[in-house]
C-alpha cells in the first residue's frame, strides 16, 4: 500500500489517507486477504486522464491487463475513483454503499477535524 500511494502522489496531490483495512478473501475465487485504504486527493485532472494514470500504476504493480477473466483471479491492486467534489466537506459527507468503505471512514478520525477546519 505504501508504495502505491508514493506512485499515485506523483500524480495528484494525496491530501490525507485512511488507515487500511484488512478483509478476509470474498468469493469463491479469490484466495488472498484485501488490503482497502481510501485516498483524498486534489487534481486538475478530468476522469478520463485520472483513470488513464491509475490504471497504468495498476499494471505497473502486476495487475493483469483488462480481459473478462480479470475478474475472477486475486489481483495486486484495484484503483477506483469512488466519489469527486469541488468541495472537500461534500466528499467527507459522501455515504459508501461498501461495508468496508464505511469501516474505513468511521476509523479516518484525523481526516476530518484538519480538512473542515481549513475549509471554512
Amino acid at each position: 500500500m505504501p508504495h502505491a500511494c508514493s506512485i499515485i502522489a506523483l500524480h495528484v496531490d494525496v491530501i490525507s489517507y485512511s488507515p487500511v483495512l484488512i478483509n478476509p478473501p470474498q468469493g469463491k475465487t479469490f484466495n488472498f486477504i484485501f488490503h482497502n485504504q481510501l485516498l483524498l486527493v486534489r487534481s486538475d485532472l478530468d476522469d478520463a486522464a485520472l483513470k488513464i494514470i491509475f490504471a497504468d500504476v495498476e499494471i505497473s504493480m502486476g495487475r493483469e491487463a483488462k480481459t473478462p477473466a480479470r475478474k475472477f483471479k486475486d489481483r495486486p491492486i484495484d484503483i477506483d475513483i469512488l466519489h469527486q467534489s469541488d468541495d472537500v466537506n461534500t466528499l467527507l459527507a459522501h455515504r459508501f454503499d461498501e461495508p468496508y468503505n464505511q469501516t474505513i471512514m468511521a476509523r479516518w478520525h484525523d481526516i476530518k477535524p484538519s480538512l473542515t477546519a481549513d475549509n471554512d
